[in-house]
């Protein structure tokens, strides 16, 4: 099993209206939503100002938004 070094990173809850300080231990958009316990299915997520899929690595300098998707008709 590989290890990562952890990430401090600050991630921003659109749901809840919060600002986490994240000790990230992922690589990937798909390992913090994992370790969030959020569908990837229910929220976009937002690198850096740009849309990004769960293969996008992450970084310590990355500024991160978690949105959630709203579906109506």
């Amino acid at each position: 099993m590989r290890t990562f070094t952890p990430i401090i990173m600050k991630v921003f809850l659109e749901k809840d209206g919060k600002e986490l300080d994240m000790n990230f231990t992922g690589k990937t958009v798909r390992d913090l939503l994992e370790q969030l316990n959020l569908n990837s299915q229910e929220v976009v997520v937002v690198k850096n100002g740009e849309i990004v899929l769960g293969d996008e690595p992450l970084d310590n300098s990355d500024d991160i938004k978690i949105l959630s998707v709203i579906s109506g008709g």
